[in-house]
């Protein structure tokens, strides 16, 4: 089981201490419900734009051994364990669906999300507009 943030924000748009308390507060619950340790992550949203450097560090620092960005891509090699991507599979995807998403047969859809994000980044492009956060809170 791993974490996907406690209010699924998205990291990059927060303040350090605001992306610390995202991971944390999340891990803390899971573990503590499941009693299990919590060591992987899921990005919120999962694009290029939506984590940085400094949000590896903090899922570092808040414990996790790795984490995973939402790039729909096979995992060739690791090169870093805090930019893992997934593959996306769903319900409605067929055989030919399936084979050519694990074997990699359409990696090209990374590279069109790492474009975009990049326009994102450099503002040539406006980052997509997400639900306002919950405002619910569970302590533990």
């Amino acid at each position: 089981m791993g974490s996907h943030t406690h209010s699924h924000a998205r990291l990059s748009d927060c303040a350090i201490d605001e992306v610390l308390a995202e991971l944390t507060q999340s891990k803390r619950i899971l573990e503590f419900r499941t009693g299990n340790e919590v060591g992987m992550l899921a990005y919120a949203f999962g694009q290029p734009h939506d984590y940085d450097r400094r949000v590896m560090t903090a899922a570092a620092k808040a414990g996790y051994s790795s984490a995973f960005t939402g790039l729909q891509t096979c995992l060739t090699s690791i090169t870093n364990l805090y930019e893992m991507p997934r593959i996306t599979i769903d319900a409605t995807d067929g055989r030919n669906d399936f084979l050519q998403k694990i074997t990699g047969r359409r990696d090209f859809v990374a590279r069109v999300e790492r474009v975009y994000s990049a326009l994102i980044r450099i503002g040539l492009r406006r980052q997509p507009v997400t639900a306002p956060r919950s405002t619910a809170r569970i302590s533990v």
